[in-house]
């Protein structure tokens, strides 16, 4: 609720290619892992390393490789 128009589309646009990653990496069980850990009250960071052994910053690497990947640099 803090973020500007533009913050908000950039939070959106990168936690669309964050799912989408996980998607293509790992698939949707592994996604909809994640998801239910956080329903269960679990941190992003805990569902992270639960699921695909990985930490947020690792995470974010990995998304930017995956895009640099898909669209080119």
């Amino acid at each position: 609720m803090r973020f500007s128009t533009a913050e908000a589309v950039l939070a959106y646009d990168e936690s669309l290619a964050a799912v989408q990653y996980i998607v293509d990496a790992y698939g949707m069980s592994d996604l909809q892992r994640i998801l239910e850990l956080l329903g269960q009250g679990s941190s992003t960071e805990a569902a992270l390393r639960t699921v695909l052994h990985s930490d947020y910053g690792q995470l974010e690497i990995e998304v930017g490789k995956y895009l640099s990947q898909k669209y080119g640099s």
